[in-house]
């Protein structure tokens, strides 16, 4: 003889396996939005630029100009920065360059070979970031890669319905204390070494029309450009870079 559940039994069996279900759905939406939070969180601290060396990008013996180099250092800095800097609410903003702390050539990039730039935010403050940034130089014959250039930067965000308004820099993640440490103690140094060059700055004299030869006046150099579109960023200012090129190239 056989025997069958009552039908609200079996009703209530099937809302029991649908409500573990629907939990388990959740609780991996759940899983996979913390996952989508933590790539982007990674995504966002860090920003790769790569572009191969053309022979406009060179001098005359095949080496590429330190300029270009450090525009592209300057553009990947600003990505980040500026990327970072639009994930909370307010007002949208771009982040500006500031300073050049410290910019090293390593190993100089050759016609043909791929500079790839990484930036990543270090530290932030209140109203700036660090980025820190390498560039390596690829040789994609032969697959040997150098390290090219190092450099550290500072950036503050400006609002792009006020540009006098310097706009709040959400925090970043550090990997240990001591890492956010070690960038609050760059913060102070730069400060501090900012405010002293401020107080050394004097009022830059005009050069000689008529130097003498031998003197530092007859090695000077002057070079006037008229800034084009291809030299601003999409927000109609100049790149950081473009003045680089100048003093570099």
């Amino acid at each position: 003889m056989r025997c069958f559940r009552p039908w609200s039994r079996r009703v209530s069996d099937e809302v029991d396996k649908t409500a573990v279900v629907v939990e388990s759905q959740r609780q991996q939406v759940s899983r996979d939005v913390r996952k989508d939070e933590e790539a982007a969180a990674q995504q966002g601290s860090k920003c790769l630029l790569s572009r191969i060396m053309r022979p406009d990008d060179a001098n005359i013996v095949g080496n590429v100009h330190g300029g270009h180099i450090l525009k592209m250092i300057e553009e990947a800095g600003c990505i980040i920065s500026t990327r970072h800097c639009n994930t909370q609410n307010g007002d949208r903003s771009l982040a500006l360059l500031v300073r050049v702390e410290k910019t090293e050539f390593l190993s100089p990039v050759f016609i043909g070979e791929v500079a790839h730039v990484t930036a990543e935010i270090t530290y932030t403050s209140k109203h700036s970031m660090e980025v820190q940034v390498k560039v390596m130089a690829e040789n994609i014959l032969t697959g040997t890669k150098k390290l090219a250039n190092k450099a550290a930067l500072w950036y503050v965000p400006c609002s792009l319905q006020n540009v006098d308004k310097i706009t709040e820099v959400p925090p970043i993640k550090y990997a240990s204390a001591e890492e956010e440490e070690e960038g609050r103690k760059r913060y102070e140094g730069q400060k501090m070494e900012r405010l002293e060059t401020k107080l050394r700055i004097e009022a830059v004299a005009s050069p000689s029309p008529n130097p003498e030869k031998h003197t530092v006046g007859f090695s000077q150099s002057s070079l006037i450009h008229l800034v084009g579109p291809s030299d601003c960023t999409i927000h109609d200012y100049v790149n950081g870079g473009e003045y680089k090129c100048f003093t570099v190239g």
